[in-house]
């Protein structure tokens, strides 16, 4: 009995031992896990945090770039209209300018053709002005073929030089026999000196009947021929009326 009862006790002291062999091992174990369990345990929250915080980032920086691009977006269209506003309105400009300064080409008048005059006179003119010419235009002569030689042509058809205000030469037959400017002629005859007569305008139709080369003219009786001109226009005047004096053009 005592014999068993020493290896019962043997036996238990045994168990104990390895009991605590066991336990000790398992305790460093169990301390580790005791020492890192917090940590262990918000690992995998800090890696998961840490992702979310990257995506916060990212979503943050993409959505700056994006309201950059689109600020970039309307800054380019508002330069881009202000670009094509401005091209508009010059465009714009020089249109009303060349529409305004637009001057249709003038065309060469022809025989045949009626033209608006504004014939500036003096009543003297009807005896002081005169032509010459080799020819004539129909039965419209100058009162010279020559420096020496007269034509025999009345009034009528008797060619003398007039200007208009625009500074347009015109050859008229008979151009005092018009009602109008006859009338003014008797109210101021030409019996003093011409620098003491009044100036009037005749404002008439012209029809032109040809042009006339090898043209010399003289504005006086006692002043000197000019040089030949060539092409000066050959009209007969109606519809006159006289108005004063208007300043040349």
């Amino acid at each position: 009995m005592t014999h068993k009862r020493r290896a019962s006790t043997h036996d238990t002291a045994d168990s104990k031992r390895a009991r605590t062999a066991k336990s000790g091992r398992a305790r460093p174990g169990a301390k580790d896990s005791e020492d890192a369990g917090p940590d262990a345990e918000n690992d995998e929250p800090d890696e998961e945090e840490d992702e979310d915080e990257d995506d916060d980032d990212y979503g943050e920086e993409d959505g700056g770039r994006r309201s950059q691009a689109r600020a970039r977006s309307a800054s380019l269209f508002g330069l881009r209209l202000r670009t094509w506003l401005l091209l508009g309105g010059v465009a714009a400009l020089a249109g009303y300018y060349v529409l305004d300064h637009y001057e249709p080409p003038v065309r060469a008048p022809e025989t045949g053709d009626v033209a608006r005059a504004d014939i500036t006179l003096v009543t003297a003119d009807r005896r002081d002005l005169d032509c010459m010419a080799a020819s004539g235009v129909g039965a419209y002569q100058c009162g010279f073929a020559s420096e020496t030689a007269q034509n025999a042509v009345d009034e009528r058809h008797r060619l003398r030089p007039f200007m208009t205000l625009d500074r347009t030469l015109y050859l008229i037959p008979g151009l005092f026999l018009e009602p109008a400017i006859e009338a003014r002629y008797k109210e101021e005859p030409p019996d003093r000196p011409r620098d003491q007569l009044k100036r009037f305008t005749a404002k008439c139709r012209v029809k032109l009947t040809g042009k006339l080369n090898g043209v010399r003219l003289r504005w006086r009786p006692d002043a000197a021929w000019q040089p030949k001109t060539n092409g000066v226009r050959v009209g007969t005047v109606s519809g006159c009326r006289v108005v004063p004096h208007e300043r040349s053009r």
